[in-house]
């Protein structure tokens, strides 16, 4: 799906929500709201891994059509290299026990696209050659329950800005990939670089509604966090020395447009 379809379905979403909510509020001072928002994450944060060095002294154990030695020189993986959001989508139960503050149950999915990024470099020692590595890593998707509260600044206002914090689960897939070097010198199609994992996750978000009556418009950026996915546990990239760990645990900064309304 294009840049633009997508905004234009986005908008269509949120106008026939806008509908829903002026017909199915039953009241302004009901203190339950369901709300449905969809965005895009601005940039990712983190890595999935250090930088680390391995000396193979059998190439075979890495590729059977391969002969003799080399030294293998890993990079650090940063997760905006590899991943590129597509977007997100979600739903929001609060419950407000006054006009400034809002507990939430959120669900949220959002897909990501695998990108390809320069994995490290083979330097085989026969040859005296050195050849760079890439990973094309495969489109995976995460999923997120979180509990939160929520603060309304100019409550009794049309523009109210908020804040809030929540904590929950996230649950990134497989994170898989393909290894390649020129010349087919290296051909790896499926290595696993994390497993599905259900991570702690924190998020922090601000931002502004535009409320009418029992109907509300909200623009948000979130800060999300959560641990690191576990090692993919994979024979190959244990023989060449890649481990899931040591990097920074990833961060993801979404921007999302919600429309919300009482019932």
């Amino acid at each position: 799906m294009t840049a633009s379809c997508y905004l234009r379905r986005s908008i269509a979403f949120l106008l026939l929500a806008s509908t829903a909510g002026s017909y199915c509020a039953a009241s302004e001072s009901s203190p339950w709201g369901v709300e449905f928002f969809a965005g895009d994450a601005v940039s990712m944060r983190g890595s999935l891994n250090m930088p680390f060095v391995t000396n193979l002294g059998d190439l075979g154990t890495l590729d059977p059509s391969l002969e003799g030695s080399a030294l293998f020189r890993g990079k650090e993986l940063h997760y905006d290299d590899i991943l590129n959001p597509s977007y997100t989508v979600g739903t929001e139960v609060s419950y407000a026990p006054n006009s400034n503050l809002e507990g939430f149950a959120r669900l949220s999915y959002s897909e990501l696209n695998g990108e390809s990024t320069e994995f490290g470099t083979l330097t085989i020692t026969d040859a005296d050659a050195t050849v760079p590595v890439t990973a094309h890593v495969r489109d995976t998707d995460s999923m997120s329950l979180m509990l939160g509260t929520r603060y309304v600044f100019n409550a009794n206002e049309a523009w109210q800005p908020f804040v809030g914090a929540a904590v929950g689960a996230s649950r990134l897939q497989d994170l898989r990939a393909g290894l390649t070097a020129p010349n087919d010198a290296v051909t790896l199609n499926d290595v696993r670089l994390a497993r599905a994992t259900t991570m702690f996750a924190q998020s922090f978000e601000a931002g502004i509604g535009y409320s009418m009556a029992s109907f509300d418009v909200r623009l948000a950026i979130d800060a999300n966090h959560s641990n690191g996915p576990d090692s993919g546990q994979d024979a190959t990239l244990k023989t060449i020395g890649f481990t899931r760990g040591g990097g920074e645990s990833p961060w993801s900064f979404p921007v999302t447009l919600g429309a919300e309304y009482r019932f």
